[in-house]
């Protein structure tokens, strides 16, 4: 193996840690390491920079991947305005996109953060009126089988990590060859 690369929420973040565990893993097994943890982050922009990092060849059948996945409802937007919002030095809750535009890292009561009030009024309504579990379970599912069958694809060593976040993993459609690779971070 050559690197090991991390993607999740806050969890897998430097949120309120000067060192992350993707980075002590990579250390003790001599790799190198790729940072995607993301404070706020949502398992749609898991999807898109992962896939991402396949498709350009960083991420190689050579590598280690660790998925953490994190609650349903979490999603991203892009937005015309560009800029990042920080919490703190840790916590990136709009962030710029490569192509013009920021996107909106939404979670519940995102709309709070925001410094723009169309953003603020377009996250209210989606968390009013558009946003459901049931639905948000149903595409999780069918994204998450999705995502795998790329993985196996491109060969893709992976392990999913489920964390408080994401309880119960497993029912959310796990195929039968991510199986043994499954971890719940209370049993480590």
């Amino acid at each position: 193996m050559n690197k090991l690369i991390v993607a999740g929420c806050s969890f897998s973040d430097y949120s309120k840690v000067d060192r992350v565990y993707g980075e002590f893993l990579a250390d003790k097994l001599g790799l190198g390491y790729i940072h995607q943890g993301s404070g706020c982050g949502s398992n749609y922009r898991i999807w898109r920079v992962i896939g991402n990092l396949i498709k350009d060849g960083t991420i190689t059948d050579k590598d280690l991947l660790i998925i953490q996945y994190t609650s349903l409802e979490r999603r991203e937007f892009w937005s015309h305005r560009e800029g990042s919002i920080n919490v703190d030095k840790t916590v990136n809750l709009n962030e710029q996109y490569q192509y013009g535009g920021s996107l909106l890292k939404y979670k519940s009561y995102s709309s709070q953060w925001q410094k723009y009030q169309e953003e603020k009024d377009f996250l209210n309504l989606f968390e009013t009126y558009f946003s459901s579990t049931e639905y948000e379970s149903d595409w999780f599912v069918l994204m998450n089988m999705f995502f795998q069958s790329f993985l196996l694809k491109h060969n893709i060593k992976t392990i999913f990590l489920e964390t408080m976040y994401m309880n119960d993993l497993p029912q959310y459609g796990m195929l039968d060859e991510f199986k043994p690779f499954y971890l719940n971070w209370k049993k480590i």
